[in-house]
């Protein structure tokens, strides 16, 4: 098995699975379980919604558009859905 493949189809799914326990465990919605979003959530937001769906040799189509992590695709809607996302992205 090449580096790639271990990458896309065992590395990334086992930390994307780890990360939506976390927001499930989380009572806020937030990774850190903070009222407002942390640092923490600014990164994985960004890299969820930006990063990953660029990067097609390295994930399946289906890790890029996190099928299978309702949380994190609900994570990313309600991170990009914050005033200050939209006037920020807006511009």
């Amino acid at each position: 098995k090449n580096l790639v493949d271990s990458i896309g189809n065992e590395v990334m799914p086992r930390h994307l699975g780890n990360l939506e326990r976390m927001l499930a465990s989380s009572a806020t919605g937030w990774i850190a379980g903070t009222e407002q979003p942390s640092p923490a959530d600014f990164a994985w937001a960004c890299r969820l919604a930006q990063f990953l769906p660029e990067k097609e040799a390295l994930f399946p189509e289906g890790l890029r558009k996190l099928e299978g992590y309702p949380g994190l695709q609900g994570f990313v809607v309600k991170f990009f859905a914050l005033p200050q996302i939209k006037a920020y992205y807006g511009k």
